[in-house]
């Protein structure tokens, strides 16, 4: 997902440039995460998300598709 356009989200290689950051987390803890149930702090700590790249801009990202999250739920 981008930051600076629209975005968009996929599974495997990115086709499309530089990414700042990469986030890798198995399928069962991805919809917990989306669905409001698994805390992304928290998750990272436990090892059940991992970040390669730029973890500030991760962090933004998180923090924008949370309060995203919250208004759909």
């Amino acid at each position: 997902m981008s930051l600076l356009s629209i975005g968009s989200v996929s599974s495997g290689s990115f086709q499309g440039g530089e990414v700042d950051s990469t986030m890798t987390v198995d399928s069962e803890d991805f919809v917990r995460l989306f669905m409001g149930q698994l805390n992304p702090a928290q998750a990272y700590l436990r090892g059940q998300i991992q970040i390669h790249g730029s973890q500030a801009r991760f962090m933004k990202l998180e923090k924008q598709l949370m309060e995203k999250m919250k208004s759909k739920l």
